[in-house]
């Protein structure tokens, strides 16, 4: 029994040699005779010890009615071996009831395994009028009413003209307008034309197809083409130089046919002269 009471004794001497102790308190700092609804209420509570702290003191918040917690700021400091730990605590009034004194919630820090409790001070409300005053500052933090929030459009605006933009450039590239004139140019009209040949499919449609765009290679450079023509119609800066040498090629195999008795039908053939016409439909409607 004596065993066991000496270690009792022994074990409360080496807790109590190596508790930390903590020396707390808590002061309004702004302070004054009566606080109205929608008042900010600042609070600094101060911890001091003797060795370094070996973690931030952290507030256990709890919801109190009446006042809300809407901030806080802390940091350390250190003199003639005494370490401070100070934290700035911010609340909003809230009441709605009569003017009387309030107590600040209970502060609770949980600093590494331990929990240190801060009674903190008393505060009057004063209610001075039934107005509609009362209930501005609900939801503010400086005494300041908030103002309405604009929602700006304008990135709304931009993205429904790119999409018009975007439609309008398809509708243009789909649609044939026969009074729009570049729209319904020579080279148009020679691809609406063919394609409809196509679908026949057989020889007669395609020598048809063949003149058709001839023609309207003729009406877009202003006369007859031929092989030797094509280099000078169609420079470097022109728009129709990507396809130069298809249309050069077309010119040459298209006199040949003109002019001799052999046909030179395939399938494959009419294949190209549908795809070429509609490469020069898209290069004449370029904006």
């Amino acid at each position: 029994m004596i065993r066991i009471l000496l270690f009792i004794i022994t074990s409360f001497i080496c807790i109590h040699a190596y508790a930390t102790e903590y020396n707390a308190e808590s002061n309004i700092i702004n302070l004054k005779h009566g606080y109205q609804l929608g008042d900010l209420l600042v609070v600094e509570d101060q911890i001091t010890i003797k060795e370094p702290f070996l973690g931030t003191p952290k507030l256990l918040t709890k919801k109190t009615s009446g006042i809300r917690l809407v901030g806080q700021e802390s940091y350390n400091a250190s003199n003639d071996g005494a370490y401070t730990f100070f934290n700035t605590i911010t609340y909003q009034i809230f009441h709605r009831s009569e003017g009387k004194k309030y107590a600040l919630p209970t502060h609770t820090y949980k600093i590494g395994n331990d929990e240190l409790e801060i009674l903190t001070k008393s505060y009057w409300f004063s209610r001075i009028a039934s107005s509609d005053l009362n209930d501005v500052l609900l939801n503010s933090l400086g005494q300041v009413k908030p103002s309405s929030i604009n929602h700006s459009r304008q990135a709304l605006y931009l993205l429904l003209a790119l999409s018009l933009s975007a439609l309008l450039v398809l509708l243009y590239k789909k649609m044939d307008l026969s009074f729009v004139s570049r729209m319904y140019g020579p080279f148009t009209k020679a691809s609406k034309k063919i394609k409809s040949l196509h679908r026949l499919g057989n020889e007669e449609s395609y020598d048809e197809s063949v003149l058709i765009l001839l023609d309207s290679c003729n009406k877009t450079f202003g006369q007859n083409m031929n092989g030797s023509s094509v280099d000078k119609l169609v420079p470097n800066n022109s728009k129709y130089f990507t396809v130069k040498y298809e249309i050069k090629a077309f010119v040459d195999l298209t006199n040949d046919e003109i002019y001799s008795s052999e046909s030179y039908y395939s399938p494959s053939r009419f294949d190209k002269i549908l795809y070429l016409s509609q490469e020069l439909k898209a290069i004449e409607r370029k904006l």
